[in-house]
Order: structure tokens, then sequence, then C-alpha cells
């Protein structure tokens, strides 16, 4: 399946940068759906230690709404 793919490369990633799950983890999330798919790829790896850091980029002018 594609979602197991994609949570195994994540977690590669993840292993070469010595990262654990229960490293500390600062993510900037945009609302986009890359940024949302991340999320819930970091939360399906189980990392308890996750924080979230929303960053608007200006980018839409109805990013405010």
């Amino acid at each position: 399946m594609t979602t197991d793919f994609l949570l195994r490369d994540l977690q590669q990633r993840l292993d070469a940068l010595a990262l654990t799950p229960e490293s500390p983890y600062l993510m900037a999330f945009s609302g986009g759906l890359d940024s949302t798919a991340l999320l819930l790829a970091m939360h399906a790896l189980g990392t308890p230690h996750l924080r979230v850091a929303h960053v608007h980029h200006g980018l839409h002018t109805d990013a405010d709404h």
C-alpha cells in the first residue's frame, strides 16, 4: 500500500538523522495539503513529542479567513 511505503520512507529519513519517536519535534504547518499529509504521517509514526507551529506564508489572499 502507498501509505505504508510513505511511512517507511519517512521513518528511514528520520532514522538517518538519528531522530527517534521520542525525540522532540517542532513542525512548521501552513495548513496546505503537504503540511497536513506530513502531520498525519508523523502522528501515524507515533511521535508523542510533536509540536506544531502554524506558518502563514502570505501566498494566498484568503489565508486569513
